[in-house]
């Protein structure tokens, strides 16, 4: 499992921006389902399992259920399969050895 970055959170009032926290989140991406869909009950490929925020740039606490939305969840797996699928295309690119004036 991988810690991935993700858009902040921005909290609004009246249209003024409040607060705006960073997140990252880990999960597993499941390898029977490789790819995921913006249609609505399509199973993401990505299972998030902790979201974490930084309130001052440097200390992570669990997000606050508060502001766990279905919305959110979807958008974090989504960037979790993109995530996972470039790190591992790039992990096996490493793997390989190089090539004869490569």
């Amino acid at each position: 499992m991988r810690w991935h970055d993700a858009p902040p959170v921005i909290l609004t009032v009246d249209g003024d921006r409040i607060a705006s926290w960073p997140l990252r989140f880990c999960g597993i991406m499941h390898p029977e389902v490789r790819q995921t869909s913006t249609e609505p009950g399509y199973p993401p490929g990505f299972e998030v399992y902790s979201i974490e925020t930084s309130y001052d740039g440097e200390h992570w606490l669990s997000l606050p259920d508060a502001l766990l939305t279905e919305e959110l969840y979807e958008a974090l797996a989504r960037i979790g399969v993109d995530a996972e699928t470039g790190a591992q295309e790039r992990e096996r690119s490493e793997r390989q050895p190089m090539r004869g004036g490569e």
